[in-house]
This record gives C-alpha cells, sequence and structure tokens, in this order.
C-alpha cells in the first residue's frame, strides 16, 4: 500500500502580503484555485490506486494561531476535498516542519507531497508526474526547486519525500540551521544521505524566470492580470462551443 499524504502549507499571516491565503483572483480565493488543481490530482490518483488499496489524502498544514480560522474555511470545501486541517507548534509559528511531522506520525503515509498555499496554480499533472516517478522508480526525493537545476516557473513547486528518507529527516534535521525546520526540505538537499534515490522534475525549456507564485502585491497584481486574461479567452472558448480543460 502506498498512501500519499499530500500537505499544502498556507498561512494568512504574512509580512509582506497580508491576508495574502484569502486573497480573490476572479472573486474566488487563492485557496479554492489551489484546491482545484490539487483536487484533480487526488480524484486522479484515488481512481487508479483504489485496485492496490491505496489512498491520497489533502491537509491543509496551519500556522496554531490561524488554526480556527482555517478550520472554518475548510469547512466549506471540506466535503468535496475531504481536507484535515493541521495546527503548527503552538511555540513557534517557523516550525513548519513540526506540521508535517505531525501528519507523517497520524497518517504514516508511503509518500508526502509538499506544496505551498502561494502557488495556487501548479498544475494537477505536474503533482501527478512527481508522484508517478517517485513511485514507478523507487525515489526517495523527487522535486523540481532546487535553483541549481531548476527549469520550471517559480509557483509551480512540488517536492515529493519518501517515508523512509522522512524518518531520516525526523532524525537529522537538528543538526542543520534552524531555518531548515522552516523551510523543510532545504537539510535533505544540503545534507542528502548516500543511500537515498533523488531526482529532478525539469521543464521542456528553462522557464525558471516566470513567477507565478504570490509573494507580494505587485505579484498579486500581475497574476491577477493574466488570470483575468486567461479566463477571457475560456470564455470566448465556450461561446463557440469548444470544452475547455485545465490540465
Amino acid at each position: 500500500m502506498q498512501d500519499i499524504a499530500i500537505c499544502i502549507q498556507i498561512r494568512d499571516g504574512n509580512s509582506r502580503l497580508p491576508g495574502k491565503g484569502s486573497m480573490k483572483l476572479e472573486g474566488e480565493p487563492m485557496y479554492v484555485h489551489l484546491m482545484r488543481n490539487v483536487g484533480r490530482c487526488v480524484e486522479f490518483i484515488n481512481k487508479h490506486a483504489v485496485k492496490k488499496g491505496a489512498k491520497a489524502k489533502i491537509y491543509f498544514l496551519v500556522p496554531m494561531d490561524e488554526y480556527e480560522y482555517w478550520n472554518d474555511v475548510s469547512d466549506t470545501i471540506l466535503r468535496k476535498y475531504d481536507i484535515d486541517v493541521v495546527p503548527g507548534n503552538p511555540e513557534n509559528n517557523s516550525d513548519v516542519f513540526y506540521r508535517y511531522e505531525k501528519v507523517f506520525k497520524s497518517f504514516k503515509p508511503s509518500y508526502i507531497v509538499r506544496i505551498t498555499g502561494d502557488c495556487p496554480f501548479i498544475p494537477s499533472a505536474l503533482i501527478n508526474k512527481a508522484i508517478n516517478c517517485a513511485q514507478h522508480h523507487k525515489l526517495d526525493y523527487v522535486s523540481n526547486v532546487d535553483p541549481k537545476y531548476r527549469t520550471m516557473p517559480d509557483g509551480y513547486d512540488v517536492e515529493v519525500i519518501s517515508d523512509e528518507l522522512f524518518l531520516w529527516l525526523i532524525k537529522n534535521i537538528d543538526n542543520g540551521y534552524e531555518t531548515d525546520r522552516e523551510h523543510v526540505t532545504t537539510y535533505i538537499r544540503r545534507c542528502v544521505p548516500d543511500w537515498a534515490r533523488c531526482a529532478t522534475i525539469t521543464g521542456a525549456f528553462d522557464t525558471s524566470d516566470f513567477k507565478y507564485s504570490i509573494d507580494t502585491k505587485a505579484d498579486y497584481e500581475e497574476l491577477a492580470r493574466r488570470y483575468g486574461a486567461k479566463k477571457i479567452k475560456d470564455d470566448e472558448a465556450r461561446k463557440d462551443g469548444l470544452g475547455v480543460y485545465e490540465y
């Protein structure tokens, strides 16, 4: 059995762009756009893995002081996406690894998938690709985020970690920097053990200079402009009798 925990770390209390997790794009909060993409991925996994007894489950990983807010938010989409909200370290909001460890110990997945809430338009096909690579090639770490090898846009960030490597990380992460617990996987990329099998997901071209994540007001305004233009073209296609399917 290869259960998969898809973990979305998300928060509203951002100093550069307060409330960004709930900011709206074309009338819908960012997390709804993100969940639409992740939801397609989970639906695909659960449909094709059911014969093997495997399943995928979604978790919102949130700071402790935002738990009630996100629990109320998730309640509106809980029935559709079956989301569990996991609160963070009550003594340290920056300890993001604490949240992943809680999911790992409670759900006991074969793989943990790491996605961040400021990447609302990450394609579901890309998430599926990363998971399929990890499973098919029996890999311990698959990602497209390492700056040394990155060819995909900022905002298409996905990482997949095997249970064996995550256990190793639990035992070793505190040997690194304090920021490793905040950034979760930096210790893996810096100190990966010899036995771990790792891979990078690459694009057809180097588009790493493109930005589809939202960190600042300027990012938000630019993404809102681009998404609005896309919606206009989608609506035109529908008016012309075409089906419109996102990848």
